[in-house]
């Protein structure tokens, strides 16, 4: 490899040597894909010939946290028991969330459903600046109308007949229609 005395890389150990340097103090950077730059500096004199710089290389984090919280759209409750699906999938806590750790950084879609409520989505993004991040996924609480179709005359249920407001719908052989 080609050395100087201002610029060395280190071996497979990690480790560079720099061979016959006057006296005095010396200042060194070091630096590697992935990783945060860093710096040490080291003094040889004559009462300490040789000496040891030690530079501390911190990883640049790849990986965040995201927090999915799901509430009820109209009263702002935390929903439990919602299950989570998307980038990554699981089931929220007696607190309306489910975390996710070391999710490499990007952009991730969640949808969350539970019985009585309608799904819906939203997405997330963590990166470098934003390692953490919590998403709030909003959902309304469904229930369900059951009409009835009946003869004015004799009040039997009518089946075939055609409902139409909110939703539409034929009534089945039992004179209702639901909507759900």
């Amino acid at each position: 490899k080609e050395c100087s005395k201002e610029f060395c890389p280190t071996s497979s150990a990690g480790t560079v040597t720099f061979s016959n340097v006057p006296f005095g103090t010396y200042s060194y950077n070091a630096s590697k894909t992935g990783y945060y730059s860093g710096s040490g500096s080291g003094t040889i004199s004559l009462s300490a010939q040789s000496t040891t710089v030690t530079i501390k290389l911190t990883p640049i984090p790849t990986t965040g946290t995201i927090t999915v919280k799901v509430v009820d759209a109209n009263t702002g409750a935390s929903i439990s028991g919602a299950s989570i699906t998307g980038g990554k999938s699981g089931t929220t806590s007696s607190a309306g969330t489910v975390s996710f750790a070391d999710v490499p950084f990007g952009t991730y879609s969640f949808t969350a459903s539970k019985s009585g409520y309608l799904s819906n989505s939203a997405s997330a993004t963590i990166s470098l600046s934003a390692q953490s991040t919590t998403v709030t996924i909003k959902l309304t609480p469904v229930g369900a109308i059951t009409v009835y179709v009946r003869d004015k005359a004799t009040n039997a249920l009518i089946s075939g007949a055609s409902v139409i407001g909110s939703g539409t719908g034929t009534t089945s052989s039992s004179g209702t229609v639901s909507f759900c």
